[in-house]
């Protein structure tokens, strides 16, 4: 019995391949789509393997015409990927290329170029197989992008990771404005690295939660209402809770006295020097150190998740009276004074006590 179509999608899905776009021209209209397809065959001399669907406008320049070219993309390139991995006319609107032979289309942005005359053409299936010899090839350095169960991606590596962080930094630190579109270029020439890194990088924190797609398939920075911090407190005080039970029987002398100055900055200085943002500086570095105490990056990474509505909030919307900062310290000592007790049911209730708080204070001083 042979094998059902989503089964074997399922399963060679797992294969990793490069990515490329197969260029071809009919009657000088240059076309191309996105295949991973792709195979070398021998090296005496040069011939390649590709495969396009029978429905493929390209496919059926490439069988008229006997000419593509084989554009290998780097991972500079991913939305290049997507982009003519869809149908339709346009593809090829602002993306730079020249004409090889037979005015076949050279991508601009590929890692390497094959130019590729077809030698012999058989059919599998609902696709054309082309074994074509290679007449020319041009490449430049650079790692490759990689396509790996229905999704760009690329090598790991240590550069990856610290801009990841970075970028993430940054984000949770608010020095990216709210609901602003995050372009690659910009973030790329800021962070000092390769536009394909921040690309890879943009699509790790959309994972996370802390940037999302915009309408025009690009990414923007979340911007925060009321009722998305509402709906994020739950999450945030069930953190805390779980990180105050998880060490509430062994903080270390030292632990809390860093916890008590965490504290004590939290107590408001005369009206006028002290307003929204000093609350959330002070307030992040609280449970910051209260996560440290728990080491737990799971922990960690969740609050980043559900803190950031509240952080965003707190920066763009109006202050808060003097009156409600003084009882926000209030109850983030009482908080602190059931953890040095080690007294896990007073320090729930005081936790519970502190979020019911919070969500009427944001009901009742912050705009919907």
């Amino acid at each position: 019995m042979a094998v059902a179509p989503d089964e074997f999608r399922e399963v060679i899905g797992r294969f990793a391949t490069g990515v490329t776009v197969i260029t071809a021209s009919a009657d000088g209209v240059p076309l191309g789509t996105t295949v991973s397809a792709v195979s070398s065959v021998s090296l005496e001399p040069a011939m390649v393997l590709v495969c396009l669907n029978e429905t493929s406008v390209t496919g059926q320049a490439v069988a008229r015409t006997g000419r593509f070219a084989v554009n290998i993309l780097g991972e500079d390139a991913p939305d290049l990927a997507a982009r003519f991995a869809t149908k339709g006319e346009g593809k090829f609107d602002g993306v730079r290329y020249e004409e090889g032979a037979g005015g076949v289309p050279l991508l601009d942005g590929a890692l390497a170029t094959l130019q590729c005359r077809v030698c012999e053409e058989a059919r599998g299936g609902t696709h054309t197989v082309f074994i074509a010899e290679v007449e020319a090839a041009a490449g430049r350095p650079g790692p490759p992008l990689g396509y790996f169960r229905g999704r760009f991606g690329r090598f790991v590596c240590e550069q990856d990771e610290a801009a990841t962080a970075d970028l993430r930094q940054l984000i949770l630190s608010g020095d990216l404005p709210a609901g602003a579109p995050l372009t690659l270029e910009a973030l790329a020439a800021r962070l000092d690295v390769p536009r394909g890194t921040v690309y890879h990088a943009l699509t790790k924190l959309s994972g996370e939660g802390l940037v999302r797609r915009s309408a025009d398939g690009g990414y923007m920075t979340p911007a925060a209402s009321r009722d998305a911090v509402l709906d994020a407190l739950p999450a945030l005080f069930s953190i805390w809770l779980g990180a105050m039970q998880l060490t509430v029987a062994e903080a270390t002398s030292q632990q809390l006295e860093a916890l008590r100055r965490r504290v004590d900055d939290l107590r408001p200085t005369a009206p006028g020097e002290w307003g929204a943002q000093e609350f959330d500086k002070a307030r992040a570095a609280f449970e910051e150190t209260l996560l440290a105490i728990a080491g737990s990056a799971a922990l960690q990474a969740a609050w980043d998740r559900a803190n950031l509505p509240l952080s965003i909030l707190l920066r763009e919307q109006p202050e808060l009276d003097h009156a409600d900062y003084e009882e926000l310290h209030r109850r983030y000592a009482a908080i602190f004074d059931a953890y040095t007790q080690r007294d896990a049911e007073a320090l729930a209730a005081a936790l519970r006590a502190m979020m019911d708080h919070a969500r009427e204070l944001i009901q009742l001083r912050i705009p919907a």
